[in-house]
């Protein structure tokens, strides 16, 4: 029906990654989605991620990440985009991130829990 608002898609859930409880949302809206993790149960750093408009290589698409509130890190530009690279589905991402553990291992291990939230 024209004019007809829907609700936006969402998930949520927990996990223990490396001995922290991890909370994980995802909501899809229209014109973008949304992701937080966290192990401090608060948002944390906002990164807004797009995708470039050509691939790094031709593997991967790249993404471009812009930090919208909070640490200005470039390890969190890094997980971002790792993060981008499974969650992408087509539309920006606005990315809620804070973990105590940001190491390489974690980041492979939130990659493969965040399969089951693409929309």
């Amino acid at each position: 029906m024209p004019g007809e608002i829907t609700k936006p898609f969402s998930k949520k859930g927990a996990t223990v990654i490396n001995g922290n409880h991890t909370d994980i949302v995802s909501i899809d809206y229209e014109d973008k989605s949304m992701v937080v993790i966290t192990q401090y149960q608060k948002i944390g750093t906002l990164v807004y991620i797009m995708k470039d408009g050509a691939p790094i290589d031709n593997r991967r698409p790249g993404f471009t990440t812009k930090i919208l509130l909070g640490d200005d890190k470039p390890v969190t530009h890094v997980i971002a985009r790792n993060l981008a690279s499974t969650i992408y589905s087509g539309k920006p991402i606005v990315l809620g991130i804070a973990l105590k553990d940001d190491s390489p291992a974690v980041m492979k291990t939130l990659q493969e829990v965040l399969k089951d939230y693409r929309h």
